[in-house]
């Protein structure tokens, strides 16, 4: 049960934090190398096709499909967690490609005056589940 209190409280979290950054647009200096300030995505990551809902909508939602069922199905906790981490950021900005059609962004790390793109909780969550699952898998891989 904790597992899921975990994730949806991660979940409102990202929800909250764009929608702060929505209504505010806020430039916030946190360090010489970190910014928050809004931006939106019309594409999905890296801004990889702007304007094809049948790769930002449809695809996302047939994956997150599969991911909802393997996270279901899955009884070990921590590769569980993985799976859900990638499930709820999945779902968070899938839900505002569909009501708002670009998702909020506004994490700005950068090095001098190369900005990497600007990111959301929700591109973490999914990027530490992948890295988490990947992980588990690997190190549960049967040696040869």
């Amino acid at each position: 049960m904790r597992i899921y209190i975990i994730l949806l409280f991660l979940f409102f979290l990202d929800i909250l934090s764009k929608l702060y950054f929505f209504i505010n647009k806020p430039n916030i200096k946190v360090f010489s190398f970190l910014n928050l300030k809004f931006s939106q995505n019309l594409g999905v990551a890296f801004s990889l096709f702007e304007g094809y809902k049948l790769v930002t909508i449809f695809i996302p939602s047939i994956v997150l499909l599969f991911i909802l069922y393997s996270f279901i199905k899955e009884k070990i906790y921590i590769k569980k967690f993985s799976l859900g981490l990638i499930l709820i950021g999945g779902i968070s900005n899938l839900l505002e490609r569909i009501f708002i059609g670009k998702v909020t962004d506004f994490i700005d790390f950068h090095i001098k005056n190369y900005h990497y793109p600007t990111f959301n909780l929700a591109d973490v969550y999914i990027t530490l589940g992948i890295i988490l699952y990947l992980y588990l898998h690997i190190k549960q891989s049967p040696k040869k």
